[in-house]
């Protein structure tokens, strides 16, 4: 119906299609963003950007240097410290998150 070329059959069909959607407690931004699932097991810079995925768990130095931490070659041991002590709360939010 979206492709018709009836102007009444598109607003019918974008009506219809805004009220399933809202009906079911969603809105067009959360159909079209993708899950986001924590994974395990990733490595240091992979983990970097996974936790970037979940900005509001993050203040703006965590944000700043996880971005920073995502192009580095080598992460030393108190970058990992950092790492995995925001890693943990961002897990919390994530894990939480898939169980709303």
């Amino acid at each position: 119906m979206f492709g018709s070329d009836h102007i009444g059959e598109r607003d019918t069909a974008a009506r219809t299609a805004h009220q399933m959607i809202t009906d079911h407690g969603m809105t067009w931004e959360e159909l079209f963003t993708p899950a986001r699932i924590w994974e395990e097991g990733l490595t240091d810079r992979a983990t970097a950007r996974q936790c970037l995925m979940w900005p509001s768990a993050l203040t703006d130095w965590e944000f700043d240097f996880l971005q920073k931490l995502a192009g580095l070659d080598q992460i030393s041991p108190k970058q990992m410290s950092h790492l995995y002590r925001i890693a943990e709360k961002v897990e919390a939010v994530a894990i939480g998150e898939s169980y709303q």
